[in-house]
């Protein structure tokens, strides 16, 4: 089951009982907003304890992208579902790291099969 905006949006589907997302590109505003209230329901209906968020394919990403990223997996949590941020580049955690952005507030693994394993 893939959902999917219709303004580009971010595809979202399940993976072995828990929800996935590829985030690619540019991080706008409007679709990590779209992206947050997907997941959101996505949770709520399929009442999953994992969400994984697949990073690998960003290239920059600033503060406060970064804290919307937080502030979704901080609802999630609430909804009894750990978010997994996967992928990161090694230069995204050094520049958010380097700009105060509190990159212990979510977990990361390496590669999916990492996150599936968890």
């Amino acid at each position: 089951m893939e959902q999917q905006s219709q303004q580009q949006g971010i595809p979202i589907s399940m993976m072995q009982g828990a929800i996935f997302a590829s985030l690619q590109g540019v991080l706008m505003r409007h679709l990590m907003l779209k992206l947050r209230n997907d997941l959101l329901e996505m949770a709520r209906k399929h009442r999953c304890s994992r969400a994984l968020l697949d990073m690998s394919g960003i290239e920059t990403i600033d503060k406060s992208e970064f804290d919307g990223i937080v502030d979704t997996a901080k609802m999630l949590k609430l909804m009894g579902v750990k978010t997994w941020l996967v992928g990161m580049r090694p230069g995204i955690i050094s520049g958010l790291s380097a700009v105060g952005a509190d990159i212990t507030a979510v977990q990361g693994v390496c590669n999916l099969k990492q996150a599936l394993e968890h």
